[in-house]
């Protein structure tokens, strides 16, 4: 309800951060926002709602570590 409508969402998960470290960053370049990307959508779209959930189905079954995936 907190989010837009995007078909292609997959996921929101929430964390707890303990520990967060980074670098001085002074040769960290500019990145300028230029638009949103529409790739993901137009993917989403094409597939259509009973496409999206079986690859939904067999991709979050587990983690990219392998991890138990998100109940669908």
């Amino acid at each position: 309800e907190r989010f837009p409508q995007n078909p292609g969402t997959r996921a929101i998960v929430r964390i707890k951060v303990t520990h967060v470290s980074g670098s001085c960053g002074y040769a960290v370049p500019f990145f300028d926002y230029r638009e949103d990307r529409t790739t993901l959508d137009e993917w989403a779209d094409g597939k259509g709602p009973a496409k999206l959930k079986a690859y939904r189905q067999e991709k979050n079954a587990k983690s990219i570590d392998g991890l138990p995936g998100l109940d669908l």
